[in-house]
């Protein structure tokens, strides 16, 4: 009896590692081929940007959000600045975490400048969570072994792809396009869209940033804080919040390069409230180069 019920849980034992083994075979090689088999918001951009960080051997860094992401062309910056530049922009939902993440995986023995480039109202976003999974077996070569796989959403997405190739078109990866994610259809209303309040800055914000300053100062990097771009509407219409904004950076002694950010005119706007359109993000790299090359 006893050696029964030990073959029995042995056999039990082999049969859920074969489980195992093979969904992440499967996963893999969904991973491998490109469809979107990660559960967390954007995390696919996170492995896009942090795979370039990790390669990096830039000496100019902008590290920050999709504000940034849609407004500086690096390859042009290198141009202008006459150094290597990496954009290693993330969205907004990273907030100032991630923008310390990627600063730190950024395995360049070059980097001197980092510009924290960071959306108008970031002040006023929730303190972003962790967005980095746990992976094991991590190397320069090899991302590692994603535990968020066992994770039940993860799962549920995984279910969802077998579905999808049997019975509908696959759920692809996001789309890259000039070095950052492709963007939608062209915002042309702003009636939802109101101005800036100081009263809206959520309390402890500048928690992350204040890390951001300390990393910076035990590495010897020059950071600097850069406000991205946004429509006129509320660039000109939150004078009060900027000046609240200013003085809640200058408290983590990262120096910002202006109170006010560059404002969009309506007929250079992209998809979004803070999304320069893909045809002028030349253009407002030159601009922010002029704004920034004391810097360098």
């Amino acid at each position: 009896m006893h050696s029964v019920f030990k073959k029995y849980i042995f056999t039990t034992f082999v049969a859920i590692a074969a489980l195992a083994s093979s969904y992440m075979a499967i996963y893999s090689y969904f991973d491998y081929i490109g469809l979107n088999t990660l559960q967390k918001p954007f995390q696919m951009l996170y492995e896009y940007q942090n795979k370039k960080a990790r390669l990096s051997d830039a000496s100019v860094v902008f590290v920050g959000d999709s504000s940034l992401g849609n407004a500086i062309d690096a390859d042009y910056f290198s141009q202008l600045s006459g150094y290597d530049t990496g954009n290693f922009a993330l969205t907004g939902k990273f907030g100032y975490l991630g923008s310390l993440k990627m600063i730190k995986s950024i395995d360049s023995k070059n980097l001197k400048t980092v510009f924290v480039f960071q959306t108008t109202d970031m002040m006023t976003r929730d303190i972003a969570l962790d967005y980095n999974t746990i992976r094991l077996f991590k190397s320069s070569n090899f991302s590692g072994i994603n535990l968020s796989i066992f994770n039940i959403s993860t799962f549920d997405l995984f279910m969802q792809q077998i579905d999808a190739l049997f019975h509908g078109k696959p759920i692809y990866r996001i789309s890259i396009e000039n070095d950052y994610i492709k963007q939608g259809a062209r915002l042309e209303n702003l009636d939802n869209y109101d101005v800036l309040r100081p009263e809206k800055i959520v309390k402890d914000k500048t928690h992350y940033l204040k890390d951001i300053a300390q990393y910076c100062f035990e590495n010897n990097l020059q950071c600097v804080y850069v406000h991205g771009p946004v429509a006129a509407k509320i660039c000109n219409g939150s004078p009060l919040y900027f000046e609240q904004a200013a003085k809640n950076i200058a408290e983590t002694h990262i120096p910002l390069e202006a109170s006010t950010p560059l404002c969009i005119p309506p007929e250079e706007l992209g998809d979004s409230i803070d999304h320069v359109a893909p045809q002028y993000k030349k253009k407002y790299t030159k601009k922010y180069y002029d704004l920034l090359k004391s810097y360098l």
